[in-house]
């Protein structure tokens, strides 16, 4: 019960921090991931999703090891 508690907490605080983080981001002038990637590789090439799979592979690796880390 206490490490299902752990885990909706995780989960809630990675909303929140989310919810607040990327609007404040936003706010400072920050580009978003969709220009940068139009700005790096050209529009709409195939190479895009190569490298959004590539970083969404790498910040799942990371969660996962501090998560396992934390337990």
């Amino acid at each position: 019960m206490i490490k299902m508690n752990r885990k909706l907490s995780l989960f809630f605080i990675g909303i929140l921090a989310a919810a607040v983080g990327l609007p404040a981001v936003y706010a400072v002038g920050v580009p978003s991931f969709s220009t940068i990637l139009t700005a790096v590789l050209g529009a709409g090439s195939i190479w895009a999703y190569g490298v959004t799979v590539l970083l969404l592979g790498t910040v799942l690796f990371g969660v996962h090891k501090v998560i396992k880390a934390y337990n």
